[in-house]
């Protein structure tokens, strides 16, 4: 047995020590701790209460049982922790606060993040929903600029619930009252006690479509929102909350979604209204003799328009490309477009990942926003790099946007728009057309940007590249070999780029630049070194010089980016630092730390 093979035996028996595998769920596992493994073996319950009276997301039932979203999702979460959860039912939210701030109950089923609370709850790390706060209103009343149009109105909201707190942190001039449940909500409004009720979005849609208060109507989405989380004591074990949010973890969005749409899915009660029928045949008969009298004019009227129809579709298919995307951010479908730009054929493309088709030299920033942007609701706009079957690529102006429905995502539509040719022409604008690497008018941008950024914690390094008596170089073996060796030390220079944050440049002749993100000074001496050791390997003859190969000289400022005026200045440390370096010898680096 080889020494890997006895490391890799001995850390597996140490890692199995000391972890062991939950749960497993299509290839995912929770893995716990040692402390998370102790304390569940303990088999302690956990008690939580809840809201009695908050319909869709959980209500106490005729059997005093905990019921609704939230229930079933608490559910899930004992089956994949297999820690036992014991619901306490109160007779209001108000006597459930009270049990967990005396602390009677270590958890809270869900509840709202305040700054009150998180003096004595620790929170899941993700929220379980999230739902705006909306303007409930009866029909007729229109509030289109939101909370500047409720002066004057009888407002009120639930007592105890986070929106009462964000109202009295975050809204401080409005005036409102409170009230105890939501359905004593929706009576005020409905028995005109009340002009307006501040509820989550989730609930007001639950209450309008499905327990028939529909003389009201949601008037206006305002900015603040119900991040909904469980929260438990914070005297409880921390092990507790480990295993919740790692469960938490296992649970699909299609399996938040089912639960959902269970309890929000609205049902229609199928009645035959004969009046409304007769109402149809009338009208049915005149469209018929209509029909008839017309017959070869509409005939001729829906050709044409079907043809302008298909025609749309054609045109839209071979001109705008589009990808539709499942919650995994797998690809459902493409239209032709985007099967010509690709060359990868339908078949081919759905059902693998969106992020897989696209270039990996996008920069990791551009493939986590792309990540989040299907997490959340925002639009995600970017020109993105996409693979191309046969190897190449292709740029496109992307849109991707989410679908919902209730506030639900079921899926991404993502439509493109083909830039390959701008692309080429501004990435020829800005290369070298001899090294294929950056030019001096890039330089300038890249240097300028960086500077300006001032939240960068690392050091910022230029380095000013200049190789050793090269018109003596040309001279001597011709300018045919000279842009041969330019070539080559070019190369070298990118292979000895230390992270992703590196830049390359050719100033002009045999000037060169790179500017670096480095941690520290000691750094920024190993990437000089790591230049010119590499430049040395290359062994590219040159009699002019000490060594009889070709060698650089360079000049190095390195500093915090909040010290540097500006790109001019910076840019002259360093030339003058390089022209240290060719003064006194050459093949040598000249540094600035200051």
């Amino acid at each position: 047995m080889n020494l890997f093979v006895l490391f890799i035996f001995i850390f597996s028996n140490l890692y199995a020590q000391n972890t062991e595998v939950l749960y497993a769920d299509n290839k995912r596992q929770v893995i716990l701790n040692k402390l998370e493994k102790e304390w569940l073996s303990k088999k302690e319950s956990v008690d939580y209460v809840y809201d009695p009276d908050w319909k869709p997301f959980e209500w106490k039932n005729d059997l005093d049982e905990h019921t609704g979203i939230i229930s079933d999702i608490i559910q899930l979460i004992e089956e994949k922790s297999s820690i036992d959860f014991v619901a306490i039912p109160t007779k209001s939210w108000a006597v459930s606060v009270e049990k967990v701030k005396s602390g009677k109950v270590p958890m809270f089923s869900v509840i709202g993040v305040t700054k009150d609370r998180k003096k004595y709850l620790t929170f899941i790390d993700k929220p379980l929903f999230s739902t705006p706060y909306v303007l409930v209103s009866r029909h007729g009343e229109d509030y289109l600029d939101g909370f500047v149009d409720t002066t004057h109105k009888r407002i009120i909201t639930l007592a105890n619930s986070t929106i009462e707190n964000k109202l009295k942190a975050e809204r401080k001039k409005i005036h409102f009252s409170v009230v105890s449940t939501a359905e004593d909500g929706f009576k005020a409004l409905e028995d005109k006690k009340a002009d307006i009720l501040v509820i989550n979005a989730a609930t007001a849609k639950y209450y309008i479509n499905i327990l028939g208060y529909d003389d009201l109507k949601i008037a206006y989405k305002t900015k603040l929102s119900l991040d909904l989380r469980i929260a438990i004591r914070k005297d409880m074990p921390k092990e507790v909350i480990s295993i919740i949010n790692k469960s938490i973890g296992l649970i699909s969005e299609k399996e938040i979604n089912d639960i959902f749409y269970k309890w929000t899915e609205v049902t229609v009660k199928k009645e035959i209204d004969w009046s409304f029928v007769g109402y149809i045949l009338v009208v049915g008969f005149n469209v018929v003799i209509f029909l008839i009298y017309n017959t070869k004019r509409l005939e001729k009227m829906v050709r044409k328009q079907t043809f302008k129809l298909e025609s749309a579709v054609e045109l839209f298919n071979k001109y705008v490309i589009s990808v539709k995307l499942d919650l995994s951010s797998n690809i459902l479908s493409v239209n032709e477009a985007f099967c010509e730009r690709s060359g990868y054929s339908k078949d081919e493309l759905i059902g693998i990942p969106f992020i897989s088709i696209i270039d990996a030299d996008e920069s990791k920033e551009t493939i986590e926003k792309i990540k989040s942007s299907l997490k959340l609701t925002d639009i995600y706009q970017n020109e993105i790099k996409y693979i191309k079957k046969d190897g190449g690529y292709f740029w496109a102006k992307t849109i991707l946007a989410p679908q919902s429905n209730d506030d639900v995502i079921y899926e991404y539509n993502a439509i493109m728009q083909d830039t390959t040719d701008k692309k080429l022409v501004e990435q020829l604008a800005i290369t070298d057309a001899l090294t294929n690497i950056y030019n001096r008018r890039y330089f300038n941008t890249i240097l300028e940007d960086i500077i300006k950024n001032k939240k960068d914690s690392r050091l910022f390094c230029l380095i000013i590249i200049d190789i050793d008596n090269f018109k003596n170089y040309n001279d001597t073996y011709g300018h045919q070999e000279g842009d041969t060796a330019l070539v080559k030390v070019t190369s070298t220079l990118e292979k000895s780029f230390i992270n992703s944050d590196s830049y390359c440049f050719r100033l002009g002749g045999e000037e060169f630049a790179i500017i670096s993100m480095v941690e520290d000074e000691k750094q920024a001496i190993e990437i000089t070194k790591k230049l010119q050791l590499n430049l040395q390997k290359l062994k590219i003859k040159h009699e002019y010089n000490k060594t009889k190969f070709v060698t650089v000289s360079m000049g190095v400022v390195c500093k915090k980016i909040d010290k540097i005026k500006n790109k001019d200045e910076v840019f002259k440390e360093a030339d003058d630092l390089l022209y240290k370096a060719k003064h006194n010898g050459r093949n040598q680096a000249f540094f600035n730390f200051n």
